[in-house]
């Protein structure tokens, strides 16, 4: 319950921080003195307060009053604070760069791969109705279990999206939202100090809610379109590089040990679960904080690598143990095969002696698999001959995993044994798993681990993703501007005025003034009708070259969003397969 309670409980608290700050940015002097007086047409977006527009399906909250505080920021700090951070921006443009290419190959990659996983889906389930009309069930679902083991050892549908219900549990909603808000926040702080850096000031902060899912945005008036092709190309990498900066910086908070202060070592008891997506065949039986002590008797504690070796290989476990059962009730049960749901699989007899011969058809029988694989086995032979020791058949692939879970009280019964059959690689692949517990306060120690892990999944996340050449996405700005690198002919055009956000100058400053804000995000479309508006008094041959370079950018964006289609079609496909 506390992960979905701490989330919503904090992202009320940000939500109220932020209008309180609103609330203070409008009654501060300092922040307004450089607002138009209250005209109509001057500054239609600087009204103090929040404003709510609604588009379709989403609906928008935006407000002005935060608009002077980035420049406020800057100038507090003195013109050598401001050189300092335009170097580090400029940075930033590299990092954007690099980043954009790391992104278009990773989205090539998994669009590859989670089509090359629905291919071998769809041959299983054609293998499977192939073979449907002539074996048995019991053998179709042996068939069955291998081809998926096998599949589930030796391929991955590449990046795996965040969805919850699907990919990740329902209840940690909440968490991701929280973790896209404060992201979101830090993505766009990026961008409105670059701006300020090169004295262009927003002209409205936003959140909004599409659908179910939060955001948060900035834009920039009309006067950003006057900025150098350096000053756009730091606009446009500024905010993923906050993502960026995010992402490194909890990446070296985990490096510290600091997060350790919380946790203590429990590797000599078993290991710890940490997490159990929905789509692991574990999930609805093993929750988090559960401890794993034994895996087929094989005991998890101890060797920190034994969980994955043992998990990724073939050694049994159990390997000459079994169990002691009346011989004369063993041999009344009922010979394979055993019937559908009956909570049977089919056991033999184990002979100790070496090079015996196969176990007569005669004594492999059905037996129940509970309550007998809920205790620990033992060596064979039985103490008499009144005994048999059996063990389930090895192609049932049964896995029986054993949980030492938390009691309030002292002798609160015995451990839970979970059964699972199939490759118990698909276990290993459906839980992750640590050395790690909470030293106190368990329940708000994991919370704060799991937030901790969103933060930088989704910083990271954000960082590429908006660097993509996609509509609507910093990456189609910093392409275009990387394409305005190949001939920058940035010189005024006469009988064009440049239009400025701000006016620094203590005569315009007496004077009421109107600013043309043009409101639109950096990447739009409209923004190639206004720059050949712009320079229709240029020369026929820059003309070409503006065509040329907008139908590169478009031609990368209709590639980028084609994979990303791709992409997407391909989970949809693989979801339906897995389901069905």
């Amino acid at each position: 319950m506390i992960d979905v309670l701490a989330p919503i409980f904090l992202l009320a608290a940000l939500i109220a921080l932020i209008h309180r700050t609103v609330q203070r940015a409008s009654s501060d002097p300092s922040l307004r003195k450089g607002l138009a007086p209250s005209h109509r047409l001057s500054r239609p977006d600087s009204s103090p307060g929040w404003h709510v527009e609604r588009k379709g399906t989403t609906i928008s909250l935006w407000t002005a009053s935060l608009n002077e505080i980035p420049g406020a920021i800057l100038q507090r700090r003195g013109a050598r604070t401001r050189t300092l951070w335009r170097t580090g921006y400029d940075f930033g443009i590299l990092l954007g760069v690099g980043g954009m290419l790391v992104g278009l190959g990773g989205l090539m990659w998994s669009a590859g791969a989670v089509w090359k996983e629905v291919w071998r889906e769809a041959e299983l389930h054609a293998k499977l109705k192939e073979d449907a009309s002539h074996v048995m069930r019991r053998s179709l679902e042996d068939l069955e279990r291998t081809a998926v083991g096998a599949g589930a050892a030796g391929s991955s549908p590449g990046i795996q999206p965040l969805i919850p219900g699907v990919t990740i549990p329902l209840s940690h909603f909440p968490t991701v939202a929280l973790a896209l808000v404060v992201n979101q926040l830090i993505h766009e702080l990026g961008h409105a100090i670059s701006g300020a850096i090169d004295d262009v000031q927003m002209s409205r902060f936003s959140f909004s809610l599409h659908a179910i899912f939060p955001s948060a945005s900035i834009t920039f008036p009309s006067s950003s379109d006057s900025m150098s092709t350096r000053a756009k190309l730091r606009l446009a990498a500024s905010g993923p590089f906050h993502n960026l900066l995010t992402y490194v910086g909890l990446i070296l908070l985990a490096g510290t040990g600091l997060p350790h202060l919380f946790w203590t070592d429990q590797s000599d008891n078993g290991v710890m679960v940490y997490s159990v997506p929905p789509s692991s065949p574990m999930y609805g039986h093993i929750s988090e904080g559960d401890m794993i002590t034994h895996v087929d008797d094989v005991f998890m504690g101890q060797d920190e690598g034994m969980w994955e070796r043992y998990m990724s290989g073939d050694d049994i476990g159990d390997l000459g143990r079994g169990w002691c059962v009346d011989r004369g009730v063993y041999m009344s049960l009922q010979n394979p095969p055993c019937p559908p749901n009956s909570g049977t699989v089919v056991f033999e007899p184990l002979d100790p002696t070496a090079g015996a011969p196969p176990t007569p058809r005669g004594q492999v029988k059905c037996l129940q698999t509970h309550p007998i694989l809920q205790i620990p086995s033992a060596v064979c032979p039985c103490p008499s001959a009144k005994w048999i020791c059996v063990h389930p058949k090895h192609d049932e692939q049964i896995v029986r995993i054993r949980l030492g879970r938390e009691r309030e009280t002292a002798g609160g019964g015995e451990d839970g044994v979970i059964l699972f059959s199939g490759d118990r690689r698909e276990v290993l692949e459906g839980i992750e798993v640590g050395r790690m517990k909470a030293r106190f306060l368990g329940g708000l120690i994991r919370w704060e681990t799991m937030f901790l892990k969103y933060m930088s999944t989704v910083a990271l996340s954000l960082f590429i993703f908006n660097l993509l050449p996609l509509p609507q996405a910093d990456g189609s700005s910093l392409l275009r501007s990387l394409l305005a690198l190949k001939k920058s002919s940035r010189t005024t055009l006469v009988g064009i005025p440049t239009l400025q956000a701000t006016l620094s100058s203590p005569m315009s400053s007496k004077v009421p003034s109107i600013n043309l804000s043009r409101q639109y995000d950096l990447n739009s479309d409209d923004e190639d009708d206004y720059e050949e508006e712009r320079g229709r008094g240029g020369r026929e041959g820059d003309k070409r070259e503006e065509a040329w370079k907008r139908r590169v950018r478009r031609g990368v964006e209709g590639t980028v969003l084609g994979l990303g289609v791709i992409w997407a079609a391909g989970w949809g496909m693989l979801s339906l397969l897995k389901s069905s």
